[in-house]
């Protein structure tokens, strides 16, 4: 077994501490420092580990970088490097593009240079400031070619190829991926040639598909097919030789697999063909596993019945200890997203998926391979049970995990449901109260919201001495049921909020209910800096409702001027929350990684003093008033091919607020009665 990401983390962190010791005195305390901080990056810039890991490695960076007397532009880089990751661009910016610059003006090893540049050239590329992408990416090319030829990567040419072969599918432009693949060319004594018909195949390949574009095939030009077939031709030429030059080379034929998908195989080599060859040559080269199962999804011919029995192949014992296993739940993943009439459960409830599942999971937390990652097994074995009502059993492993379970491992599945739910779940009907709950939940599916609520009380009763968790899930129940009992009303109500924010879920910051009855969030720290403030409603099923509220944003403090955010909907297949974003004075707003807008609006909000806004939604449309100006009215977005949950919710933008908050006041509320069927025209 091949562990890919260590060799990758040792390398890197090599290079990193070799610049690391050149620059810096190493008996100071900010060298004790970096050499603490530098293990926690070079898994960050190498792959992407457990999250767990980026709270300490952001604190630590953000100390390093602290100190301005210092000059140190690799410490800079790791800050602004775990920002860009963290998709916190807006803070990030300056660090990336300052470290990049100084690290080439005190000459640091080209390697960390070339990086860096590529990581700024990645930032300005995102935020289509095209010139200054460019100048950076020509730097990183310019600065890898010099570290090859300084033999950084003599002993281990792959290392390289790690760092390479990824900007040149994407991320470089066309133009600097071709200069540097000749680059490359010109120094055969510096890589082997199986690795420079590789790094030619990926070229090739990539420039069929500029050529043909990404659109549908009835989008495409006769000249742009005619591209796209002779350049796949030729990165199929280029694979079979790297394939033939090496015998330990399974990434060629891994790429060969693409290749026949797209129809340009030689005949009788079909995806299972290169498949068969690149396991041979290593039983858990993971791409060629990944690029497989993507040729088994629908869209490709294949079925999900196709995608569950290769699946099931990579459950196999002999590729335990590597990544390939994890390929039997991406799998089932993948069996719910291609389905046409989306059915976030798909298999992971079929008959015999729950014990297999179990037991690969079982045994991979058995395997030192997966050791950083056990509380994540642990959590998505407490989703399988969910899927498979299970209770019992999730509970077990709920008490096991304590405050390790992962709630990422409860998105990774795509089951539809949030992990706090999940857990709710468990703890409810985990318990000796799980028939009358059974009872209660089939009132609230029936919309008796009366009865429902009646019945939940009635337990909650009954339940003086259960466990803390059931209690809380089941105040949550009974917030949630009476929320949708006003909402189905129809009538104006005020949205009022108990100590605990019961009827809500905090996703990010930290929320409070002031004196006055208002709203108040604080930013807090997550992962991914973005979605740094944002509570949504536990109430779901009304996709008609309206709403007017008052904001104060004059409290909170950021890069660029705070505003507010009224989430609308949650997108099920995507596990998106979609979002209605005021910004003041003349700001617009723009879709985001999270928060995906269907139109860029001026906001109208002021920024000293308080504003009032007014949402109407109506299924896919909506009206926006702000401060009494109309803001926006019409549909939702353009695209139909979404599906929408109900969900409503609080946050702030831009992210993240670097001090104070924001608050909600007089939140009103009401749902609006749907007409019969064949009217879907918005009452607007």
């Amino acid at each position: 077994m091949n562990d890919v990401n260590t060799e990758r983390e040792q390398f890197i962190l090599k290079r990193l501490l070799v610049a690391q010791r050149q620059f810096t005195p190493q008996d100071s305390p900010h060298a004790v420092a970096m050499r603490e901080l530098l293990p926690l990056i070079a898994p960050w810039i190498t792959h992407s580990p457990a999250k767990a890991t980026f709270g300490k490695a952001y604190t630590l960076a953000q100390k390093c970088n602290s100190d301005k007397s210092i000059n140190d532009p690799l410490a800079e880089f790791c800050f602004g490097f775990l920002l860009h990751r963290a998709n916190s661009d807006l803070l990030g910016w300056k660090a990336v593009w300052h470290s990049a610059n100084q690290l080439k003006e005190q000459k640091y090893p080209p390697d960390i240079i070339g990086l860096a540049s590529m990581v700024a050239g990645s930032y300005y590329a995102k935020n289509n400031t095209t010139d200054t992408a460019n100048t950076f990416f020509r730097q990183a090319v310019d600065f890898y070619l010099v570290a090859l030829a300084d033999g950084v990567y003599a002993k281990q040419p792959s290392q390289f190829l790690d760092r390479i072969l990824g900007v040149i599918t994407q991320g470089l432009p066309l133009t600097e991926a071709e200069r540097l693949v000749a680059g490359v060319a010109d120094q055969p004594d510096q890589l082997p040639a199986w690795a420079v018909e590789l790094m030619k195949g990926f070229l090739s390949s990539r420039a069929g598909w500029e050529a043909r574009g990404s659109g549908f095939a009835n989008t495409v030009t006769d000249e742009g097919w005619r591209q796209f077939k002779a350049k796949q031709i030729e990165a199929r030429d280029h694979y079979i030789r790297a394939y033939e030059l090496n015998p330990n080379d399974c990434m060629s034929a891994s790429r060969l697999i693409g290749v026949a998908m797209s129809g340009f195989a030689r005949p009788g080599e079909d995806e299972r063909f290169w498949f068969d060859r690149a396991r041979a040559r290593q039983i858990d080269c993971v791409n060629a596993y990944q690029t497989y199962l993507w040729s088994l999804r629908p869209r490709w011919g294949g079925s999900a019945d196709d995608i569950y029995a290769f699946a099931v192949e990579c459950t196999d014992p002999a590729t335990i200890n590597s990544d390939v296993p994890y390929m039997f739940f991406e799998g089932l993943v993948d069996i719910s997203e291609e389905q046409k009439d989306y059915n976030p459960i798909g298999y992971w409830d079929a008959p015999g998926v729950a014990v297999l599942a179990h037991r690969t999971i079982d045994a991979m937390i058995d395997q030192p391979y997966h050791a950083r990652r056990v509380d994540w097994l642990r959590s998505l074995d407490v989703a399988v049970d969910w899927a498979n009502g299970e209770w019992k059993r999730a509970r077990e492993t709920l008490t096991i995990l304590g405050d390790r379970f992962d709630p990422n491992a409860i998105w990774y599945c795509k089951m539809g449901v949030a992990p706090w739910n999940v857990i709710d779940d468990v703890y409810l009907f985990s318990s000796t109260h799980a028939r009358d709950l059974e009872q209660a939940e089939e009132f609230y599916f029936d919309n008796k919201f009366d009865q429902a609520i009646a019945a939940y009380e009635r337990i909650r009763g009954a339940s003086a001495d259960a466990p803390q968790p059931f209690r809380e899930a089941l105040d949550q129940r009974i917030a949630k049921t009476k929320l949708e009992r006003q909402l189905s009303a129809g009538e104006w109500f005020e949205v009022k909020f108990d100590d605990q924010l019961n009827g809500f879920r905090s996703i990010a910051g930290s929320w409070r209910v002031d004196k006055d009855g208002s709203l108040v969030g604080e930013p807090g720290f997550s992962h991914d800096l973005k979605r740094s403030l944002l509570l949504v409603s536990d109430a779901v099923g009304v996709n008609a409702w309206e709403m007017t509220a008052t904001v104060d944003a004059t409290k909170a403090r950021g890069k660029d001027q705070v505003g507010a955010s009224i989430i609308t909907h949650y997108e099920p297949r995507n596990q998106n929350w979609r979002s209605i974003s005021f910004l003041p004075l003349r700001k617009t707003v723009t879709s985001s990684r999270q928060f995906h807008i269907g139109h860029s609006f001026p906001a109208t909000l002021a920024r000293d003093k308080s504003n009032r806004v007014h949402v109407m939604i109506w299924g896919d449309n909506l009206k926006i008033e702000a401060n009494d100006i109309l803001v926006y009215e019409g549909p939702y977005q353009e695209r139909s091919d979404i599906e929408f949950g109900s969900q409503f919710g609080f946050g702030a933008i831009p992210w993240p607020i670097e001090k104070g908050h924001i608050a909600f006041r007089d939140i009103r509320m009401r749902g609006l009665k749907r007409p019969p069927a064949a009217s879907t025209d918005p009452p607007f």
